[in-house]
């Protein structure tokens, strides 16, 4: 089958199947002016008013495969501009966007007063004072005077301490304590030896209360049972010891002499 056709350089007879392959790889484009873009050839028709049949198919020298990758290529970069231009102006206007705070919800806070006639009174727990224990306990034994002379009657005192923390019962009495006087290791004299006072003084001791009672010596020798002995202590060195119970103080040294 033969006919004509319009091309950008006139008119063309077309035979047969190569009328049928342009019709199939062309389409109809109409145009004014001076000006007619063809598709792949990208060159102007300036055929005025004209309005026929454009090749989809690309046309010019070249093999329509470097066409094709041009068209390719012109996508890319068409895309790539526009991609940057979407990013630019989200940058420049996203970053002075104002974040709105969020108002955190506010906490009621509810506080609860109760009467007094409701509040429980504390009851103070008391314990009974139970009996001191010898480590709470320090004995001390004293003289007034660190020299006595010989027929002069030295003034002996006995000191009770609690030196523990809590409160405690302990007996002062003349029965539970003992003021003694040694020499050289030996046995003088003693409160106990002629004292017929068996008497006991329970008495509360709170942490740091103290009890001191005296005792004046004669100077005269004794021993347990008090026998008659009527000797007077001679010049020498001496030592009082005192005792509560069971704790006894350390030894204090004094003297008799014949010097005033």
């Amino acid at each position: 089958m033969n006919s004509l056709t319009i091309t950008p350089h006139g008119v063309v007879l077309l035979h047969g199947r190569t009328l049928a392959s342009v019709v199939n790889q062309s389409e109809m484009v109409c145009g004014s002016g001076e000006g007619v873009l063809t598709r792949g050839s990208f060159h102007a028709a300036l055929w005025p008013h004209y309005c026929g049949l454009v090749s989809i198919q690309p046309i010019g020298p070249e093999s329509p495969s470097i066409y094709w990758v041009r068209r390719a290529a012109l996508l890319v970069i068409v895309l790539l501009i526009l991609f940057g231009i979407v990013w630019v102006i989200r940058a420049v206007f996203g970053s002075t966007s104002v974040e709105t705070p969020v108002a955190e919800p506010a906490v009621a806070v509810t506080e609860s007063v109760t009467p007094e006639s409701e509040l429980t009174p504390l009851t103070p727990v008391t314990t009974d004072p139970i009996d001191c224990v010898d480590l709470a306990i320090l004995v001390e034994a004293t003289t007034d005077s660190s020299t006595y002379k010989v027929g002069k009657e030295p003034v002996l005192s006995l000191t009770i301490e609690n030196v523990g923390s809590v409160a405690c019962l302990r007996d002062v009495g003349p029965k539970a304590n003992e003021l003694e006087v040694k020499s050289g290791g030996y046995h003088v004299w003693s409160s106990d030896d002629c004292s017929s006072n068996n008497k006991t003084k329970i008495v509360t001791l709170e942490p740091g209360d103290k009890v001191a009672s005296t005792i004046t010596w004669s100077g005269l020798l004794s021993e347990p049972g008090c026998p008659d002995l009527s000797e007077a202590a001679k010049v020498g060195r001496y030592e009082v010891i005192g005792r509560n119970l069971d704790i006894t103080s350390d030894a204090t040294p004094f003297a008799l002499t014949n010097k005033n």
